[in-house]
């Protein structure tokens, strides 16, 4: 797709008309991200500071554009300080208390990426930004949770390609912890098992040994020495 004299272009999709996400790209290398919820969309950009532009038309790309902001700001800060915190950790004579206050500190932000993701779901009935969230929801969020989201999402959009392959995703991963799940249970199971059988065996043969009696018997020792 080129730009027209006046700046605007056809973006031809492959997904025919179902709501997909669009990376453009400009001479310069910049990006921006798009969503096609609706047949004419408008982004003013500064070529100085791409960051900074703005969509009109098109309010799942606008709600996708204020939600990077905030996560693009939040999310390197919580890498940043899981990397510090693996090297405290590897210090030797490291301090408790360092530890303590860093490891709480990576939970707020932590919660903090989560919560962002969570309120952007909530706040959007765009399919495309739906699926947008849940691929970043796998990268700090419980299974449970993802699986909650792409529920929420596959029955708000039941025709949408891209939640149904995501949710099979989801689906997938959920099975293969399931059984591992049990894999671990079975094993600890079978460890406890034999841990008791062996147990009873040595009971056993303890119950099976003959018994001995020990006969005590009381010695006097009498005074030998002459009487003065």
């Amino acid at each position: 797709t080129s730009l027209q004299k006046d700046g605007s272009f056809i973006l031809s999709t492959a997904y025919g008309k179902e709501e997909s996400m669009y990376e453009l790209l400009f001479d310069n290398k910049a990006s921006i991200l798009l969503i096609n919820d609706n047949d004419k969309i408008f982004i003013n950009i500064d070529n100085n500071n791409f960051k900074s532009y703005v969509v009109n038309g098109s309010k799942a790309s606008s709600d996708m554009h204020n939600f990077l902001n905030n996560y693009s700001t939040i999310y390197p800060q919580l890498i940043g300080l899981s990397q510090r915190i693996d090297t405290i950790n590897n210090e030797l004579g490291s301090n408790d208390s360092v530890k303590t206050v860093a490891k709480l500190t990576k939970d707020h932000l932590l919660q903090k990426v989560n919560t962002n993701i969570t309120n952007a779901f909530k706040n959007t009935n765009s399919p495309a930004l739906q699926y947008y969230l849940i691929a970043k929801a796998f990268v700090t969020m419980p299974l449970a949770k993802i699986q909650e989201l792409a529920t929420i999402a596959c029955e708000q959009h039941n025709t949408h390609s891209g939640l149904a392959f995501i949710k099979s995703i989801v689906y997938k991963q959920t099975e293969k912890e399931k059984a591992a799940t049990v894999a671990i249970e079975k094993r600890l199971k079978d460890s406890l098992s034999t841990i008791q059988k062996d147990s009873a065996i040595k009971k056993l043969q303890q119950d099976s040994l003959p018994k001995k009696t020990i006969m005590r018997s009381t010695i006097t020792i009498k005074d030998t020495l002459p009487k003065r």
